[in-house]
């Protein structure tokens, strides 16, 4: 090529300007990997809320690009202004219409209401070429939220011309989440009528978003090498096992990569920074966690930050909580979520106010302070695509213990092995997620057990190895 390589990541959130959970993250750090490689690497979310004046008042300097991106759904034309803000060394755009974007991100219900917003995002990331000027190669989407742009790009007579020159692919971050809708009203969102058969967006009898993506890209990668084939099991296809089987040959299963953001050696929300070198640090950072939270008994700690989720393990987890805290574990769960489970935590709290605390809202600088002083990480997960907690704790000597499952099998080795970062374990049950926390208690008061966190936060989770892997995908599809 004569010039570099331009690949516009399209999602609904990129870190840190709108994040709900891990495609934040990766939207959020990948750009600037890549752009590290030579690739021209831009990306573009919409502009929730007031996020253009936010992002002034937090010393941003947010453009404004001439030209606008204009878009008729159900029956209305939607206009939209573009802004161009810097992010390092990657350019952001952000897509402004205050009624589309006024949020939540993702919708509550499913519908060509809802889907409005998204599909405005699809289509102006279809027209930022000719707004900017800037010539894409390769358009990169990130889960059901940017679906259209593919199915667009094959089946729409407006888009279906940018396949003679631009290429696309769809990274699943979540198969649970499709963009399911009915057929009648497909029309709103420009979704020809032609493409509701087999191997469009047909699904049941209704329409399939996501499955229509899939059908359009030319390449699809997941979010860890395990997960690209639990997707097309049974138990893990939500579905689609058979579509995507049929598909296997354009899947490729690429770990998450964490950024340098995370680090004890430079993290301001630690009272001490360490290493794996000097571990003392760790030591003060636990000490200020059990402080921050109001416990004050002896013993290790376990440290969860998540979505309050079926998907994250509550249901194996919270039933085996109190036979833990009568065997001596500390336990700090930071997060919000589904309403049952908090109010189970609650519960669990006020039953043992010496051992465990439910903290029932994000907070960044407290959630820092508990990968920094947590002795041991829970994530028990029923699926896990590729998972981001367990690589920060792991950065933070914090070792983890998981279910065998997705990125969490790609990244955790059991201290069964001489190069143990973590334990495993596999049936989804209390039992023996207790057993599992167990024998991660017993390692860590072991003569290992300083050897094992200092393994976990030498091994590199950076975007080192995963991103070359997508310049080589986005290069062989251009060929």
């Amino acid at each position: 090529m004569d010039r570099r390589l331009a690949v516009l990541q399209v999602a609904p959130e990129a870190a840190p300007f709108a994040k709900v959970g891990g495609l934040g993250d990766v939207t959020g750090s990948l750009p600037e990997a890549l752009v590290s490689l030579g690739v021209d690497c831009r990306v573009l979310i919409p502009a929730w809320g007031d996020m253009v004046e936010r992002l002034k008042r937090q010393g941003f300097s947010p453009v404004r690009v001439p030209g606008a991106i204009e878009v008729p759904l159900g029956g209305r034309l939607y206009r939209g202004k573009l802004f161009r803000v810097k992010k390092g060394d990657v350019t952001v755009y952000l897509l402004q219409n205050d009624e589309l974007f006024q949020g939540p991100i993702y919708p509550w219900e499913t519908n060509y209401r809802t889907v409005r917003s998204f599909a405005f995002l699809s289509y102006g990331a279809l027209m930022l070429p000719s707004v900017t000027g800037w010539d894409v190669d390769i358009y990169h989407c990130h889960d059901w939220g940017t679906a259209i742009l593919p199915i667009a790009m094959k089946w729409n007579p407006w888009f279906a011309g940018q396949r003679d020159h631009r290429r696309s692919v769809m990274t699943i971050h979540n198969l649970a989440h499709q963009g399911l809708l009915p057929v009648e009203g497909m029309e709103e969102l420009h979704l020809p009528r032609d493409t509701f058969y087999h191997g469009g967006l047909e699904f049941f009898g209704g329409i399939n978003l996501l499955k229509g993506a899939l059908e359009g890209v030319d390449h699809i990668t997941t979010v860890s090498p395990t997960y690209a084939q639990e997707i097309q099991t049974y138990h893990g296809g939500h579905g689609l096992d058979g579509v995507l089987r049929s598909m296997r040959t354009k899947i490729t299963g690429i770990l998450n990569g964490l950024d340098s953001s995370w680090s004890p050696e430079t993290d301001s929300a630690i009272p001490k920074k360490f290493s794996a070198k000097n571990l003392s640090g760790k030591k003060e950072a636990k000490k200020a966690l059990m402080k921050e939270v109001g416990l004050t008994e002896e013993g290790p700690v376990a440290v969860m930050v998540s979505r309050l989720v079926e998907q994250k393990g509550l249901d194996i987890l919270l039933p085996a909580l109190k036979g833990l805290s009568d065997r001596g574990l500390n336990t700090v769960i930071i997060g919000t979520g589904e309403r049952r489970y908090e109010d189970w935590l609650r519960a669990l709290e006020r039953e043992n106010p010496d051992r465990i605390r439910f903290i029932g809202e994000y907070n960044d600088t407290l959630a820092r302070l508990a990968y920094a002083g947590g002795d041991m990480y829970l994530m028990p997960s029923l699926f896990e695509p590729c998972g981001i907690s367990q690589l920060i704790a792991m950065r933070y000597g914090t070792v983890p213990v998981v279910r065998e499952v997705g990125g969490l099998k790609d990244t955790v080795v059991d201290i069964g092995s001489a190069d143990g970062t973590g334990v495993l374990f596999r049936r989804y049950d209390p039992g023996d997620l207790y057993n599992a926390v167990i024998r991660a208690m017993d390692a860590l008061a072991g003569p290992d057990g300083k050897s094992i966190a200092k393994r976990a936060m030498s091994v590199d989770f950076s975007w080192n190895n995963s991103a070359p892997a997508y310049r080589d995908i986005y290069r062989k599809m251009l060929l």
